[in-house]
């Protein structure tokens, strides 16, 4: 395991007494070895960055031909697009083609791991023209595994605290960038480089993987842990399983990819997609006799005569209209809930309007009303928008729209609508943890905590969850976890960093 290296948290002043403890000024104790890390940290990233130079022009020179069957190789042979320089996913595949891509002529099957062509070639070539150093860092990426790091700390502009997901070994690398804008709980794609007691990142895949995807990663831990053999206990990884697995690591990295941005796939509250279907009939009764048979769609939620009333009202607007809601008690995900709006409906002199939002409840509802109205009511067409029509017509929002929704982001402002939102809110977060959730098997986070691996899901679940909340609910009405964390006995990380 690589040795850690200690930040200092405050800079004391040249004469100060050194924080470690020793006595000494801190000029003629740390310091010292602070700059001099600092110098090689320095040397390091630069000594990189020329070696990468170096290789990059040798590939150009030798293998540029190539490139469109390394591309191919890196997607499995299933790519939508060819190699464009510039490309995101490049800053994890030029590296694949630097150190790992092999020429199809030197493939022998049964042959172990070995690193790739290019590196190789050029090691072999041009290594005496190398400096030390740069031959060390060539050196790891020949053979340092390229794998999943869970981001446990991160200390913006300084460095980060990772922990490899498979081995659980740690590092305490210095790094600048990447550490600004990462948090706890995020997941990278990388490979270390771990030099002299310094560690730092030789590389790393452009987008970090979210907690809420981390339960595919450990679901492929548990499968390796047991490949190969029938094991009493799970297996322990070494460098070199890591190495063997990695096609593996870079088959489920591309499967996180596409999940990620695939599209939103839109549900209503009992799990259907979902999908707007408004339906008009010719109604042959009157809106009230028509009400009366179709009064059982209100489960018992709404009185008939308190419905009746509510529409008297608003008389003055549509005479003779009847506006009402169909029900169902209980709702199958949000137990909370003591009733849910399953759809509405709409009678006027000569014609029943009824939406819904999606085909299964369309199909339900349309067997109640011509069932319970027969020769009173005759379909006349269904207009269907699918969930593709509805975010495209989202993002064509209206003026008017956007001015409702101002107004919205004000009223949630006022601490009395906050209030009334937040108990409501609470209550739902506090039930998480007794749902049964996919990611973990069906199972609930209250039940899955007592599994290591399982564990480790849950904490990340809820690190997302904290997330979502910390952005998607108005700041005063977003729910405290606190609760949630003493139950599951899940510490906060103490660099967790939830933007606001």
């Amino acid at each position: 395991m690589p040795q850690r290296f200690a930040m200092e948290k405050t800079k004391p002043g040249r004469n100060d007494p050194c924080s470690c403890g020793s006595g000494k000024k801190y000029k003629h104790c740390c310091l010292a070895n602070t700059v001099s890390a600092d110098v090689f940290w320095s040397s390091v990233n630069s000594e990189n960055h020329e070696l990468t130079e170096l290789l990059m022009a040798f590939a150009d020179e030798r293998f540029a031909p190539n490139i469109e069957d390394a591309w191919e190789d890196f997607h499995f042979g299933v790519t939508d697009s060819d190699y464009a320089p510039g490309n995101d996913i490049e800053t994890i595949f030029m590296p694949y083609f630097l150190y790992r891509w092999r020429d199809p002529s030197e493939l022998d099957i049964g042959d172990t791991w070995q690193p790739g062509t290019i590196a190789t070639s050029f090691l072999k070539e041009r290594g005496r023209t190398l400096t030390q150093m740069q031959t060390q860092l060539l050196f790891l990426c020949m053979h340092h595994p390229i794998t999943f790091y869970d981001v446990l700390e991160s200390r913006p502009g300084q460095g980060m605290l990772l922990r490899e997901i498979f081995t659980g070994r740690e590092y305490d690398i210095r790094e600048r960038s990447a550490s600004r804008t990462l948090n706890a709980g995020d997941i990278l794609y990388a490979q270390m480089s771990p030099l002299e007691g310094l560690t730092t990142m030789a590389f790393s895949a452009s987008w970090p993987i979210p907690p809420r995807m981390k339960s595919m990663i450990v679901a492929q831990r548990v499968v390796l842990q047991s490949f190969g053999r029938k094991r009493k206990k799970p297996r322990a990884f070494s460098t070199d399983d890591l190495l063997d697995f990695e096609e593996d690591f870079r088959e489920l990295y591309l499967e996180i990819l596409d999940r990620m941005y695939a599209p939103p796939v839109l549900q209503n509250t009992d799990g259907e997609p979902l999908e707007m279907h408004t339906m008009t009939f010719e109604l042959r009764l009157s809106p009230a006799d028509a009400f009366n048979r179709l009064a059982p769609l209100l489960s018992g939620v709404r009185e008939k005569e308190d419905v009746l009333a509510e529409n008297e009202e608003g008389a003055s607007d549509e005479p003779g209209t009847i506006a009402f809601a169909w029900y169902k008690k209980g709702n199958k995900k949000m137990k909370s809930w003591d009733n849910t709006i399953l759809g509405h409906l709409k009678l006027s002199p000569g014609l029943l309007v009824a939406d819904v939002n999606s085909r299964r409840r369309s199909e339900r509802l349309r067997r109640e009303i011509e069932n319970r109205l027969r020769l009173g009511v005759v379909h006349k067409e269904t207009f269907v928008q699918t969930s593709e029509d509805l975010l495209e017509k989202a993002m064509r929002m209206p003026p008017q729209q956007r001015r409702e929704d101002d107004a919205q982001a004000k009223l949630l402002k006022d601490p009395a609508v906050l209030a009334g939102l937040r108990d409501p809110l609470q209550k739902e977060t506090d039930a998480w943890i007794s749902k049964k959730l996919p990611a973990l098997g069906g199972r609930t986070p209250l039940q899955a905590v007592k599994d290591p691996d399982l564990r480790e899901i849950v904490e990340s679940l809820l690190l997302d969850f904290e997330r979502h909340a910390a952005t998607d609910y108005p700041p005063g009405a977003a729910p405290d976890f606190s609760a949630i964390r003493k139950r599951l006995r899940v510490p906060v990380r103490k660099s967790m960093k939830i933007s606001q």
